[in-house]
């Protein structure tokens, strides 16, 4: 099981380093999870080919070129195919570095949330402490103790993006 999860490890790094970004817009990695999320097979290649209305070029905002471009990438490194019907599918491979995406996704936003709540049971307690001892005026304490709170929560909502 170790020699698999290295494996796989090195070849994700491997894929990053060979295509991290498609075109302006997108990199693989978001194409591959959106697939994934909208499993089973909401996304197809059609029988024209893919066009800027395509559903998925769509909702990533990217063009069908780039889209197109991406969906090649994924297929020649065997993260997608298609069936016979020419709906996208993930591969077991694709699947996993898709899973992985996500478990690395919540465990960002996990950490951001222990942050943020981190971050506010200090400037409390600052505050508190600052408090007591009578030294500042209270309402130049509350006015600080605001602009912290907010500049946690500009801060908390650039990381989300």
């Amino acid at each position: 099981m170790g020699k698999f999860f290295k494996k796989e490890l090195t070849e994700t790094l491997k894929l990053k380093n060979t295509f991290e970004k498609v075109g302006k817009a997108k990199s693989w990695k978001e194409i591959l999870n959106e697939i994934y999320n909208s499993l089973p097979s909401q996304y197809g290649r059609g029988t024209k080919g893919i066009d800027d209305n395509h559903p998925l070029a769509k909702k990533l905002k990217i063009s069908g070129f780039e889209l197109e471009q991406c969906l090649m990438f994924l297929s020649d490194q065997k993260l997608i195919y298609y069936n016979e019907n020419n709906w996208i599918g993930l591969t077991e491979k694709g699947f996993n570095i898709a899973l992985e995406n996500e478990k690395h996704k919540s465990n960002l936003q996990l950490q951001l949330t222990i942050t943020v709540f981190t971050a506010f049971l200090v400037i409390t307690n600052m505050f508190n402490f600052f408090l007591s001892l009578k030294i500042y005026d209270s309402y130049m304490l509350l006015y600080t103790y605001t602009l912290l709170l907010l500049v946690v929560f500009f801060i908390v909502k650039r990381k989300l993006r």
